[in-house]
């Protein structure tokens, strides 16, 4: 009494939407299923009810191939003044529309703070940067709807108004150290400038303070909320007098002070 029968679709690999197959299927009168595929309501959507049939796949469809954009790499940060800090990185797609650059500061979520458009691999943040801060910096690449994965992260402390402080040279691990550690700093003795090194096993509260032998205070060279990781920061001192210096690290609970030898 039925001669009418609609064909269902049924969907492949549906729990990964990016290569599922939208399939059409036809009557057969094989047992070509090769289970009860046919019976759930999951798997085929009966658009005929009044009678059962073993059904084969007859053909299918996919999408065109969908190519994502790479991520860009080497992301690095310079600071430029106490409210500007360029950015750089390496365009490593070559089918972008642009880059999404995106910033943080302390615990705070990541915001979008400029977009560029495609084969630009530069950008100056102005957008109300403080001295002494500390921030963190992520680009993307993006193709209409499409997004690459993010680059690493840069984080980057800002100088003072008088551009004294400059730190860099700092990623997000995927690995953090075990132990917070406050290394001797390179060269040591120094002239004009020192690197000083550190790490932290977690996000604190960060200072590294500069005293001289007598216990009083030289110079605040971090003071800042920073992310577990490793940092380096230079030490470029001015107006004071050659001799021995105490460098010292307090990260949270932590406090561990190197000596360091300054001649001019």
């Amino acid at each position: 009494e039925n001669n009418i029968f609609h064909y269902p679709y049924c969907w492949i690999g549906k729990e990964d939407p990016k290569t599922c197959l939208a399939v059409r299927c036809t009557i057969s009168n094989e047992g070509s299923c090769g289970s009860d595929a046919c019976d759930d309501p999951e798997k085929v959507k009966w658009i005929n009810n009044d009678f059962k049939y073993q059904w084969e796949m007859s053909e299918y469809w996919t999408e065109p191939e969908v190519v994502f954009p790479k991520a860009p790499g080497d992301l690095s940060a310079v600071p430029l003044s106490d409210r500007q800090v360029e950015l750089s990185w390496v365009d490593n797609s070559d089918n972008e529309d642009g880059f999404v650059i995106e910033r943080t500061f302390g615990s705070s979520s990541f915001i979008q703070i400029g977009k560029v458009d495609s084969n630009i691999t530069t950008f100056t943040d102005k957008f109300m940067l403080s001295a002494r801060m500390t921030y963190s910096y992520r680009v993307k690449s993006f193709l209409q709807s499409l997004s690459s994965e993010w680059s690493n992260t840069i984080t980057i402390t800002t100088p003072e108004a008088d551009g004294t402080l400059v730190q860099v040279n700092y990623e997000r691990q995927t690995v953090l150290p075990t132990e917070f550690l406050l290394e001797q700093n390179f060269p040591n003795p120094f002239n004009p400038s020192t690197t000083i090194s550190y790490q932290l096993p977690k996000d604190c509260m960060v200072q590294v303070k500069v005293f001289n032998l007598n216990g009083q205070f030289v110079e605040m060279l971090v003071d800042a909320f920073q992310p577990g990781g490793w940092y380096q920061v230079i030490w470029k001192p001015e107006n004071i007098p050659s001799g021995n210096y105490l460098v010292q690290l307090k990260a949270g609970d932590f406090q561990m002070t190197t000596k360091v030898i300054y001649q001019k």
